[in-house]
């Protein structure tokens, strides 16, 4: 069995966003909840619902953080903002 070496830790609104704002500058490409949640396991991030995140990748393409990509397989964003 594996230890933890961090304690989980569990995740705010504010330090969310500003993680996965960061890491789309950081690290551009296609963002899924499915990354930010790797994202927010490797930061010990937990209690973070997948709906939370679709919400707050939507919050932040209204923003104009991220452009939506959505066709009938496959929803993600990228960087920037604008369709």
């Amino acid at each position: 069995m594996k230890r933890r070496t961090q304690p989980r830790v569990k995740a705010t609104r504010d330090a969310t966003r500003d993680l996965v704002l960061a890491a789309i500058a950081h690290q551009g490409g296609e963002w899924t909840p499915g990354r930010v949640k790797r994202l927010y396991a490797q930061h010990n991030l937990t209690h973070v619902w997948r709906r939370n995140i679709r919400r707050l990748l939507a919050q932040l393409c209204a923003e104009g953080h991220l452009t939506l990509h959505d066709s009938p397989a496959r929803r993600f964003y990228t960087p920037g903002g604008g369709e």
